[in-house]
């Protein structure tokens, strides 16, 4: 600022002696450059906090933001300043256009648009007609009167009993039968066909007198660190105080780096279970718009595999998308901060 001062004072003196320029119309320029740059640094970022029927979200909503830049004077923002672009969120503010700025940020209640869709609850049974879990909130369009169990996931631990198609009764509840998950047993190696026997004469030994090894067999069992689900087996062999690298089954990755190395000792043939996970791809730069395609709301990811239980995408609704990457061995795009939807929901 001290420098615009001193320029607008040497171009009156200059304009003064020259007699040329008018100095009303300097002085008008000026003021305005002055304003302008004020203008470029009175806004501040406040932050959104948003609710969902009155229940606190913690995390982002799809298609609003969660900081928004005004100026130091605004004291209030409207609605439409809160969205994306491409935003054609299925959510609304009943009784409200604008939100005052308190403290450095403002309070949104959101409501689902119940002119096109009702609150659905998903309750799993297993055989004995027990509930399993919590029941699960989403949202379908007002004319869907059944769910298909494909688009949704069994509680830990369970999984669905056949192809189901869950009728929405009177009180707005589908009831999905589970079963609990089977253990599946060890397979055992096939027997090695006996041989008839040679006579040979042994080779002479190169092991230092007294040493002795003792071979040791161990049985690997690999399971999914996320669905508990057993993915592959491995059998390996190697003399005590020895240890070999072994590679985790394709499309996976070891939980714990450190299993890839087997050690072999004394305590004789042993059976172990080691996790995995699926490979994850590190996510790629990629702006566009993506559209959910038809059927029930299309599931969120986190960028860790984790289904979001809370949130979900409306069909035939548009997002922005900047990036994608393979999660849980699929490729799904982000629509909002480690929100992700599969890209088969997509196009």
């Amino acid at each position: 600022m001290k420098l615009a001062k001193t320029v607008i004072v040497s171009g009156l003196l200059f304009s003064s002696v020259l007699g040329s320029v008018n100095v009303g119309t300097i002085t008008t320029m000026a003021a305005e450059t002055v304003n302008q740059s004020q203008a470029s640094t009175d806004t501040e970022k406040i932050n959104v906090q948003y609710y969902i029927d009155g229940k606190k979200i913690v995390d982002s909503i799809p298609g609003f933001k969660k900081e928004v830049e005004v100026n130091k004077n605004q004291n209030s923002i409207s609605f439409d300043e809160l969205k994306m672009v491409g935003n054609t969120s299925d959510y609304y503010v009943a009784n409200a256009t604008s939100f005052p700025i308190k403290d450095g940020s403002i309070e949104v209640n959101l409501s689902v648009n119940t002119n096109e869709y009702k609150k659905v609850r998903i309750k799993y049974v297993d055989e004995q007609n027990t509930t399993i879990g919590s029941m699960i909130i989403t949202y379908v369009k007002n004319n869907e009167t059944v769910l298909m169990l494909t688009n949704y996931n069994a509680p830990i631990d369970y999984k669905f009993v056949g192809v189901q198609k869950g009728a929405i009764d009177k009180r707005g509840i589908v009831t999905f039968k589970v079963t609990k998950k089977q253990s599946a047993p060890t397979p055992t190696p096939a027997p090695t066909p006996s041989q008839p026997q040679t006579p040979t004469t042994p080779a002479p030994s190169h092991r230092p007198s007294g040493a002795h090894y003792t071979i040791q067999r161990v049985r690997i069992t690999f399971v999914d660190q996320n669905s508990k689900n057993l993915v592959g087996y491995k059998q390996v062999t190697g003399k005590a105080s020895f240890s070999t690298k072994i590679e985790a089954p394709k499309g996976y990755s070891f939980t714990n780096e450190k299993d890839a190395t087997i050690k072999f000792d004394k305590k004789g043939n042993k059976d172990i279970k080691i996790f995995v996970k699926k490979m994850t791809s590190a996510p790629v730069k990629h702006e566009g718009v993506v559209t959910t395609t038809n059927g029930s709301y299309k599931r969120l990811y986190t960028l860790e595999g984790k289904m979001i239980t809370n949130r979900a995408l409306g069909v035939n609704s548009k997002w922005y998308t900047d990036q994608y990457a393979t999660i849980n061995g699929e490729k799904m795009y982000r629509v909002a901060t480690n929100e992700w939807v599969k890209a088969s929901d997509v196009f």
